[in-house]
């Protein structure tokens, strides 16, 4: 009877250890969405991305934007002014953006400007450089994770976020982030976020800005648009 009673108690607890396992297992929790990632999508859906390019090609205003996704103050316009930009000009047709990313600021800024590039071969360059600069971290550290930069892949609706991880490291990558390196040194680029500014097709000119907000962009957009 007590080996019976012993062999009974053991199965019990087997079976009450097996339902344990499959609660914490069989049934996870749903992840947490990435922060931003709704806001995110919003702000770009609908606007054609050709590469870094954001908004019509026929945009009779093109501004250049350059910046590193490890900036503080890139961090500040993008996530301040850029919305406001994007709602009143680029999402009217009237302003075209590029963005030419640079990497100076810290260990993080490599990792993450060519997983932006990665995704703008897919045409989602624009929503992972918003993600990771909604998910910023100090500018000293390697925030840039690898499970950082996956998250951010799978929180993108639309963007193959393996393919992306893969091409971080392709050739093709490494030769725009140079190329974007080089036309930033060509305009005298020694600061960011920096911009150029004009009619699309002209020669584009340095914005001369004395903060991030809006305010300071709009009278010389609003002024080219006018011609």
């Amino acid at each position: 009877m007590l080996a019976f009673a012993l062999i009974a108690a053991v199965a019990i607890a087997g079976v009450l250890i097996g339902v344990s396992a499959t609660g914490s297992s069989g049934t996870k929790s749903p992840s947490k969405a990435l922060a931003g990632a709704a806001v995110t999508q919003q702000l770009f859906a609908g606007i054609p991305q050709n590469g870094l390019e954001l908004g019509s090609p026929n945009a009779p205003v093109t501004m250049v934007e350059f910046a590193d996704p490890a900036c503080p103050y890139c961090m500040q316009y993008a996530v301040n002014t850029l919305p406001v930009i994007v709602q009143r000009y680029v999402r009217t047709g009237q302003v075209r953006l590029l963005y030419n990313g640079l990497e100076f600021v810290g260990p993080a800024s490599d990792p993450a400007l060519r997983a932006i590039q990665a995704a703008a071969a897919q045409n989602k360059g624009w929503n992972v450089l918003d993600l990771l600069y909604r998910n910023q971290g100090d500018e000293r550290t390697s925030w840039a994770s690898t499970s950082l930069l996956r998250s951010v892949g799978a929180s993108v609706p639309g963007l193959d976020g393996a393919k992306m991880m893969q091409d971080m490291s392709a050739p093709q990558t490494t030769a725009a982030i140079r190329a974007a390196a080089q036309q930033g040194s060509a305009a005298g680029i020694h600061s960011t976020p920096s911009f150029l500014v004009g009619r699309t097709g002209t020669t584009l000119q340095p914005l001369q800005i004395q903060s991030l907000d809006v305010g300071a962009f709009a009278p010389t957009i609003d002024q080219l648009l006018s011609q």
